[in-house]
Order: C-alpha cells, then sequence, then structure tokens
C-alpha cells in the first residue's frame, strides 16, 4: 500500500463534562498517499487502506489502558484535505464515552458519580373507602382472604362505599448504562435492556426504598433509551402510596350483596345500614427488595449527597447562609 498514517503531535485534547454528558477525545492523524498524484486511487480506497494502516474506525474501541480513554469508542472521522494537496488530508478522530470520569489507579484526583436524576411528582388517587381512621396492614401482616374485619369507623351509607383522597407520589429514576461493556453468551454485548426487566413490574419494595417505607412503592414501568450504539439511558418508575396501595372490600354474603347492619343514628332523618364486614385488599401482594434492580454505584449516587455542604476550603463556617432558601419538608398528619 501507498497510504502512510501518522499521529500528529496535537492528539490527545480532552473534554470531560459533567456526568450525564459525552467525555471525548480528540486525536489528529495525517494521512497521505506516498505515490505520484497522477496514480492515486480514488479518495475513498485511501480511505480503506488508511484504516488497515492502523486509523481509527467508527465504533472501534480505544485500546489505550485507563479507565477512561479505554471507555471510549470512535464516533466520528473528520477528514480535512491539507492546503496545496489533493491526496493529504488531516484526519480528526472524534472518541467518547458517557462513562463517569475514573482517577487512574495510584493517580490522585476525585472521581465522579455515575450519571443519576430523579424525577417526583406528587398527586392524588381517589379510593372508595368503607372505614376511616384504619390503618393499613404491615407486609409481612397481610393476608387474603381477611379473617377479621379492619374496624375503624363506618363512612358507607347502604354498602354504597365514600371516597378518600389518599396521596401519592409518581418518581423516575434515570440513569446510565453501557451494554458494551457486558458480555452476551457468545461473548459479544449483551442485548439491553433484558426481558428480566418485565419481571420487576407490579412488584411493591420488601425494604425501605430512597427512604419510602416498606410496601409503599411499586414498580409501574422500565425503560431503556437509546443514547448510541454502547449506552442506554434507564428509566425505572415507581409510584409511592400513602395507603401502600391497599383497597377496601366489603365481605359478600351468599346472595353476593354486602353484609349489613342497621344504625342507631339516621341520614339526614333516614335510617340506614352500614357493611359490618370489611377487610383489606392488596392488588400488588408481591415482595422484592427493588434496591436490587439498580448496580451498586448507582444506587450510591442516588443516595447520597454531592458535593457536600458549601463549606471553603479550610472555613471554620458556610461561606454562605442557606437557610433562609431551604426547606424541611413537614412530616404528613
Amino acid at each position: 500500500m501507498s497510504t502512510t498514517v501518522r499521529k500528529h503531535p496535537s492528539s490527545g485534547n480532552y473534554h470531560i463534562p459533567s456526568p450525564g454528558q459525552e467525555m471525548t477525545c480528540r486525536d489528529v492523524y495525517v494521512v497521505t498517499w506516498e505515490g505520484a498524484p497522477s496514480s492515486a486511487p480514488a479518495d475513498g480506497v485511501i480511505m480503506g487502506e488508511a484504516i488497515a494502516e492502523g486509523l481509527p474506525y467508527i465504533g472501534k474501541r480505544n485500546t489505550l489502558c485507563d479507565p477512561n480513554i479505554g471507555m471510549m469508542v470512535c464516533k466520528s472521522l473528520d477528514w480535512q484535505k491539507l492546503p496545496g494537496s489533493a491526496t493529504a488530508w488531516n484526519v480528526t478522530v472524534t472518541w467518547g464515552t458517557y462513562a463517569n470520569w475514573l482517577s487512574p489507579d495510584g493517580a490522585e484526583g476525585e472521581d465522579t458519580e455515575p450519571f443519576t436524576r430523579v424525577t417526583r411528582s406528587a398527586s392524588m388517587r381517589m379510593m372508595q373507602v368503607y372505614r376511616t381512621g384504619v390503618t393499613p396492614p404491615a407486609p409481612a401482616s397481610y393476608v387474603w382472604p381477611p379473617s377479621l374485619d379492619i374496624g375503624g369507623t363506618r363512612v358507607d351509607i347502604n354498602g354504597q362505599p365514600s371516597v378518600l383522597g389518599i396521596p401519592q407520589m409518581a418518581f423516575t429514576v434515570e440513569w446510565m448504562y453501557d451494554r458494551s461493556s457486558q458480555e452476551g453468551s457468545g461473548g459479544g454485548p449483551a442485548p439491553e435492556p433484558p426481558p428480566e426487566l418485565v419481571d420487576w413490574i407490579g412488584i411493591r419494595n420488601q425494604s425501605t426504598f430512597l427512604g419510602y417505607p416498606a410496601g409503599s412503592v411499586v414498580v409501574v414501568g422500565a425503560n431503556a433509551s437509546p443514547l448510541d450504539d454502547q449506552w442506554y439511558m434507564m428509566h425505572f418508575s415507581f409510584l409511592f402510596d400513602w395507603w401502600h396501595h391497599h383497597e377496601q372490600r366489603s365481605a359478600p354474603n351468599v346472595g353476593g350483596l354486602n353484609w349489613l347492619q342497621t344504625q342507631a343514628s339516621t341520614f339526614i332523618g333516614a335510617s340506614f345500614k352500614q357493611a359490618t364486614k370489611v377487610g383489606w385488599w392488596q392488588p400488588y401482594p408481591d415482595l422484592l427488595d427493588i434496591n436490587d434492580m439498580f448496580p451498586a454505584d448507582v444506587l450510591s449516587a442516588i443516595t447520597s449527597l454531592e458535593p457536600t455542604a458549601a463549606f471553603g476550603s479550610g472555613c471554620a463556617a458556610p461561606i454562605r447562609d442557606t437557610t433562609g432558601m431551604q426547606f424541611d419538608f413537614p412530616s404528613f398528619p
């Protein structure tokens, strides 16, 4: 071959962004057709020969043994002909990865956390209730069919339930996954997302999850959106419910009607009956530790506070009083 490839000394230009954005490196190569210009083949042929001579190609993994650069993949090649030459180019190779920055072994410096983002939205569901002043059962105490009435204050009229608003919090956790660093059974990248993600839908938290008590959060969705050929943005959706997603059901008699009892009081002067046998129903009975849906470093990034409080280096007190801009969320009554 008459094509030569030389790496230019100006190579190695880095952009290290905040987590969630692409970290890049730009290298410059000089590609030259060394034969007579009159015998030069088509540009595409020279490009192919340059790759054969070691010029990176799209999708090639960087071979440097470095925890950051070694994660990068060739994203683009920009060919610019040298002024006055028909057979010589400056080729800018852009490498990129969405991996978070890690300090190489033995080097000083701070690592950055993996990208995570939690979006929350509070709302309320309207629930049919036969009783108020009751507490839903803990996950370990729930049984179906129930053996005991739940107690509380009766609020139905002739077996017709009332309606009560129950606070809820929908939240989505976003994080990034590199499928190209995982090997499937054939030795290549593992397909993502795996079908096992579906198994989590409808599962409630067996233990505390992001501060929410056991049984109060249900998995409602899992989505993987490709950022490029290597990386996915993962979206896991959850729903917190103040009553842990429980519902109230009135036990029917053999005729399919509620067990009713005439009350001593009246409803605007009219006598009425109320349901006497009410139990809890849980539409999401299966429990697992949904912390396991996340890799350990991702879960740590979600639950830890970075950066730390606003102290200057060596300062004895915060560099700024932010109490007027902070809010301690009150507990729900």
